[in-house]
Order: C-alpha cells, then sequence, then structure tokens
C-alpha cells in the first residue's frame, strides 16, 4: 500500500469525516481526539492537510516528539509545504562530564529563517484552495523571539540571473545584514569574493549560493556544495536573507500566522484541533 493510498484510505473513515465537518464550524471550539497511537496522528493531519489546504502549526511537547512527528508528517506529503521550526538554542547532554551544554545551531537558525520566508510568502500570496504549509514546532520554539515581518522584509535580497549589480554593493549590503566576509564560506552568515566569484551563505537556505559576474551583470547563480566547492545545479534566483534574530524590531512566530490559521496540539495520545492560538503553557 502506497502512502497515498494510506491517507485515502484514513480519510474515508467515519471519524475522519466527523472532524472534517466539525473544522467547517467557526464558533473556534477546540476539537480534541483521543486513544491516537503511533504515526496515527501524522496520517490523521496529512489526510485534514490534504482534505482543507491552509497553513497549519502543529506543536509537539518537546524537541525529540517534534522531529518525529515532523520526520512521519515529511515522509507523507513530501518536502514541499512540510517544515520544521526549531530553538535556535542546541540543548545537548556531554555524557563524560555529565553536564549541559548550550550553543546556537546554524542548522537551526537556517529552518528557523526558512520557516519565516515561507510564511511570508504564504501569506504575501493570499494561499490557495490546492496550497498548503505545515509548520512543526515545540513550545520552547515558538516562544522565543524572530524578527518582525518588517524587519525580515528589510534584510532580504533576492538576486536575479542577468540581473545588473555592483559586487561592492553586494558586499555592502550583506555586511550591513551582518553577514561575515571569509576566504570560504562554510556556514550561514558568511560570504567570499574571490575576483568576479561571490559566495554567499544565507539564513534562507541549508546550501550557499555562488554569483559568476561578467562585468556588473550576473551571468550564473549555482548552488554548491561547501564540503567540494562543486557545483551542484544553477537557479534562476536566489534569496539572500540575514539571521532571524538580526537586530531591529523582533515578534514570535505566532505573529506572523495569518488568519484561518488551523492549530493543532498533538500529545502521545491526544490531538486538539483549534482555530485559534492557545497560550504556549496551555499547549
Amino acid at each position: 500500500m502506497t502512502t497515498d493510498q494510506l491517507i485515502r484510505r484514513f480519510a474515508s473513515q467515519d471519524g475522519f469525516c466527523k472532524l472534517m465537518a466539525a473544522l467547517q464550524n467557526t464558533d473556534n471550539m477546540p476539537i480534541g481526539l483521543r486513544n491516537l497511537a503511533g504515526s496515527s496522528r501524522a496520517v490523521l493531519s496529512a489526510a485534514a492537510i490534504r482534505q482543507k489546504p491552509c497553513l497549519h502549526l502543529f506543536t509537539l511537547p518537546d524537541y525529540e516528539a517534534a522531529a518525529y512527528f515532523y520526520n512521519d508528517l515529511y515522509q507523507l506529503l513530501g518536502g514541499a509545504g512540510t517544515l520544521f521550526f526549531p530553538a535556535s538554542i542546541q540543548k545537548s547532554k556531554i555524557v563524560q562530564t555529565q553536564a549541559n551544554s548550550e550553543a546556537e545551531n546554524p542548522s537551526n537558525e537556517v529552518q528557523r529563517t526558512a520557516v519565516l520566508a515561507a510564511v511570508s510568502r504564504f501569506c504575501n500570496s493570499g494561499g490557495s484552495e490546492t496550497t498548503h504549509l505545515a509548520v512543526v514546532s515545540y513550545p520552547e520554539a515558538l516562544a522565543e523571539p524572530v524578527a518582525s515581518p518588517q524587519t525580515l522584509q528589510n534584510n532580504t535580497l533576492v538576486i536575479h540571473k542577468g540581473e545588473k549589480l555592483n559586487i561592492e554593493f553586494i558586499c555592502e549590503t550583506l555586511i550591513e545584514y551582518g553577514f561575515e566576509r571569509t576566504d570560504f564560506v562554510y556556514v550561514p552568515g558568511q560570504f567570499s569574493v574571490r575576483g568576479s566569484i561571490v559566495d554567499i551563505f544565507s539564513y534562507a537556505s541549508n546550501k550557499p549560493c555562488r554569483l559568476d559576474f561578467f562585468g556588473n551583470e550576473i551571468e550564473t547563480i549555482r548552488i554548491f556544495d561547501v564540503n567540494t566547492q562543486l557545483s551542484m545545479h544553477s537557479c534562476e534566483e536566489t534569496t539572500i536573507i540575514s539571521h532571524s534574530k538580526n537586530e531591529g524590531e523582533q515578534c514570535l512566530l505566532q505573529d506572523y500566522l495569518p488568519n484561518g490559521t488551523l492549530f493543532w496540539g498533538v500529545h502521545s495520545n491526544k490531538v486538539i484541533v483549534n482555530n485559534h492560538l492557545p497560550t504556549i503553557a496551555q499547549i
């Protein structure tokens, strides 16, 4: 049985049909679902997303539970429109010393910024009857401030192939965004210049891009691997976004979410669906 067949079979059940009918009600009363075990929560969610395309925010109790749920949902729905929103601080236990350590994880920052950009695009496009965006997170991540929509817009640079730009202008803009100039880029927030080539590792992507100039014209835009420095594929445009916690006005992810967002509180054996966001302490 394929995942599509599994989701369709699940969606044909009486209990699921009652859920979808209840979601059409606009009284904002929460809907509780019990006795869901294992990956059935993700299958239920995937079926609901397919039948009610909008922005869905899933809140799990902690990072580990959210990561497992995200992986299930990603496998069911595919990568497009399914995102993970972690906290920027990576907490880990050092077994040898029995001590806790905390450090910012660049990969987490990329994921956080990618969610902000995706939600902004979703809101600006107005969504559609066939478009969904599913974001999986947990209270610790949702409680951490992010750059406000205006700050994010002010720190976003979209570069197109064939566009005429000055390398000095790009360097000045990146420095203003808080990027660091290095010999080679390895982590988000770095850029380098070698002759007519500018490498940039944006917080909007998990791979850096390489701009190849011919005079003041961008001749090619290529995504490349930081380990081999070899190009992976070309693209027509790239979006450069600074750190999601860049200086400026801040807010929470919840402030980005449009009207019509569905909020899911997913626990071990219970799912709560709501048309308005409960306080983080109640999730």
